[in-house]
């Protein structure tokens, strides 16, 4: 009978953990991400009226704080900043300057 090296046993005993608190983290940080994501859009269209000419100020608080919120919560999606700043946030400054708009 062979018996395996202590520190063989020690290794795989410590990676093993650290695979699993990294795996651990990266899924939370996801799920905590969308959960973000999905709410602002929850919140976003619970507040939609709230956007027309002639609705009251304490109606149009809670829309445009989340509106303030989307460009926050979605600066990870180009299609949103493309949108909310009307340029390729992704193109550098200097080509937008040179091709005198979006960049593309």
């Amino acid at each position: 009978m062979t018996s395996s090296p202590f520190w063989l046993v020690i290794l795989s005993a410590l990676l093993s953990g650290l695979i699993g608190v990294v795996i651990s983290t990266w899924h939370y940080r996801r799920f905590e991400r969308r959960k973000l994501k999905f709410d602002t859009f929850r919140r976003l269209f619970a507040h939609r009226h709230a956007g027309v000419p002639g609705s009251s100020p304490a109606t149009q608080k809670p829309f445009v704080a989340t509106l303030n919120e989307v460009w926050l919560v979605f600066h990870d999606v180009p299609a949103v900043v493309q949108h909310r700043l009307g340029v390729d946030a992704w193109t550098p400054r200097w080509r937008r300057q040179l091709t005198g708009g979006a960049g593309r």
